[in-house]
């Protein structure tokens, strides 16, 4: 990148950006597998820098860096064009192997939406007409066909950048390499004595399900908020 006309240090804060905490961001929220500086395609690059854009990380690290990881990826977006090595914070030469890192693919994501719906039609199937000593809550489905609730939750997911609406951290597609199963995507109602219907449903991580239960949306989130204020209190440095 000083072929752009930038200071040696510069170029390594750039650099240490693409092949550090983007890098991370981008594998964390499965929008690629791999390193940044491993993409040697600028298309390839661009439509994966389109996507690190969207995440919430990226969009409050980026504001309280005043633009540095989108100068990064910018500046690297045209070093890709200059065919020349970028300098890393380890001030190593990385040099641009022709395979891309693999993106998460919209099937993948697809296939995840239809999953919770089965179950959430399931649910709702053994959840009516019973008659049992505990109140058991009417969940019904409003929506007038399988494909488009799994259309709806699908645009849910992407809405809320593939992230658990309650903990915001990256959900797992089901299908992705080395998943983890407490991270895959699970279909839940903010309000539980609602319906799975558009306005009542949020994708949260398969845990974050399990601990909110029937609890009420709000006072599962001001539970969680309360925890996160307590764990950041005891961190030795503060978070940038």
């Amino acid at each position: 990148m000083q072929q752009q006309g930038l200071s040696e240090s510069s170029v390594k804060k750039y650099g240490s950006a693409v092949s550090g905490p983007l890098t991370a961001w981008a594998n964390a929220n499965s929008v690629l597998s791999g390193s940044l500086t491993d993409i040697g395609d600028l298309s390839t690059f661009e439509s994966i820098a389109s996507a690190i854009r969207k995440l919430p990380i990226f969009i409050e690290r980026d504001s309280t860096g005043h633009g540095m990881y989108n100068a990064a990826l910018v500046k690297f977006a045209r070093y890709l064009t200059s065919g020349k090595p970028i300098t890393t914070a380890s001030s190593a030469i990385v040099e641009v192997p022709p395979p891309a890192p693999t993106l998460v693919s919209v099937d993948a994501w697809s296939h995840t939406a239809r999953r919770m719906v089965k179950t959430a039609q399931q649910t709702t199937n053994a959840s009516n007409g019973q008659e049992v000593l505990q109140t058991i809550k009417n969940k019904n489905n409003a929506f007038v066909s399988e494909e488009k609730f799994s259309q709806y939750v699908a645009d849910l997911l992407n809405h809320q950048g593939f992230c658990c609406a309650i903990s915001g951290l990256p959900i797992h597609p089901d299908n992705s390499p080395n998943v983890d199963d407490e991270m895959k995507a699970s279909l839940d109602r903010i309000d539980s004595s609602g319906h799975y219907e558009p306005g009542n449903l949020q994708v949260v991580c398969k845990f974050i399900n399990r601990w909110k239960g029937a609890d009420q949306n709000t006072q599962f989130l001001s539970l969680m908020d309360g925890l996160r204020k307590h764990w950041q209190s005891k961190l030795p440095y503060k978070t940038i």
